[in-house]
């Protein structure tokens, strides 16, 4: 959506007279309205949507396992290629066909709710549980690339694929929505760098270094359990994986790592890294949350984190209806911390992620950017958080990977 039409939305709501009112004839409250015109004329970026699966079911081609396609000696039973995938966060997905442009009322994220949201772009999370099955991981997440970058062929119109910061605002230009890939799991690259590069190749951005169990070249934080360190961080291959993304131009996301995982990235690279869907240890003590010290590390290494949305993450009491000034104490924590260029959004919302009250989907973004403004949040600090400092530290990304490569 471009900051034209942006401001069409808001120009409806303003009467002959001048003065803005609710549909219901009643004046509005003026923090609101200004919170809808500057979310309309911000960047709006989510660094972390766990989209991906949804986007498989809208562009799902023919399969040797649908009726009639196989040959006659074929037998999927015996193939362990095609075991039914047994992810548990993928068990609650709703069963049958799905499409991306139409409105879905259970679902987080849509075109028709990223349009209400004034969302311009996001990053689309490739993602599994652990993956058994030598060489799987690798082809269910190029499953998941094309699923994506099918989506953006599949509605020209109204998305496109990012690489770049430059792409992000162009397609934002152009009236559409910037999608762009994340990988998260280091896993997925099966200790092979050349896999590293290939998904680079098609595209993905950043690579979140481990998820919730340890890879065999770094050490992760969990996401509840207590994780036993194998590695003491990163291991010699580990650092090499992080000088690779550097030469590459793809941002080390460090997300789910152990601390001592987190500093010896920050000791290995060149560039600056981010936190792609992380919460804070002042608000919400948690073992893959972020402490003080974590913070003001960032900060020096010029990164972002990106404030994570989900109750068991954010929420201390974690109640049945957590409401949204939970989320809003750690992006203002972190902004306290790290200062305003180093905080973004990345809301890690799943299919039945539980989620603050008020911010149930991504129609509801503007609610941050108003309670934002009612805390005191400087206007140009908001619209960094929304986008520009995550375009920010792509295109130092980008800068460093051309001087690495520089002969």
């Amino acid at each position: 959506m471009t900051l034209t039409h942006k401001m069409m939305v808001t120009a409806l709501l303003v009467t002959t007279t001048g003065v803005v009112v609710w549909p219901a004839g009643q004046v509005a409250d003026p923090v609101r309205e200004r919170a809808r015109q500057l979310h309309r004329e911000a960047l709006v970026m989510d660094v972390h949507a766990d989209m991906a699966p949804f986007l498989e079911k809208d562009t799902q081609p023919a399969r040797i396992t649908d009726p009639g396609m196989s040959g006659p000696g074929y037998d999927a039973a015996a193939d362990p290629a095609q075991q039914p995938v047994v992810d548990a966060w993928t068990k609650t997905f709703p069963p049958g066909p799905w499409s991306f442009a139409e409105r879905h009322p259970d679902s987080y994220m849509d075109l028709p709710k990223l349009r209400e949201g004034s969302v311009d772009g996001v990053f689309v999370a490739i993602y599994m549980d652990r993956e058994p099955r030598p060489g799987m991981a690798v082809k269910r997440a190029l499953g998941q690339i094309d699923a994506i970058r099918a989506a953006t062929d599949k509605y020209p119109r109204d998305i496109a694929l990012a690489t770049t910061a430059d792409e992000v605002r162009r397609i934002v230009a152009s009236g559409r929505i910037a999608l762009l890939m994340g990988l998260e799991g280091g896993y997925m690259i099966e200790d092979n760098i050349r896999v590293l590069r290939m998904f680079h190749a098609l595209g993905v951005r950043y690579m979140t270094l481990t998820h919730c169990f340890n890879t065999h070249w770094a050490d992760s934080s969990g996401c509840g359990d207590p994780v036993q360190p194998e590695h003491g961080g990163l291991s010699p291959f580990g650092r090499e994986v992080v000088k690779e993304m550097n030469r590459l131009g793809m941002m080390v996301d460090l997300t789910h790592v152990a601390d001592q995982t987190f500093y010896d990235a920050l000791a290995v690279t060149k560039a600056p890294v981010i936190l792609s869907h992380s919460a804070v240890d002042a608000v919400k003590e948690h073992a893959r949350n972020v402490s003080d010290d974590m913070l003001r590390a960032l900060a020096k290494n010029g990164g972002v984190i990106h404030i994570d949305a989900v109750i068991k993450y954010i929420d201390p009491i974690e109640r049945p209806a957590t409401p949204l000034s939970v989320f809003i104490d750690h992006v203002v924590h972190a902004i306290e911390v790290a200062g305003p260029d180093h905080v973004g959004i990345g809301l890690d919302y799943g299919y039945d992620a539980p989620k603050p009250v008020d911010l149930e989907d991504c129609s509801k973004y503007e609610n941050i950017t108003y309670e934002l403004l009612k805390r005191g949040v400087p206007e140009s600090t908001i619209k960094k958080i929304w986008g520009e400092n995550t375009l920010r530290v792509m295109k130092e990304v980008e800068r460093v990977s051309s001087s690495l490569n520089q002969h």
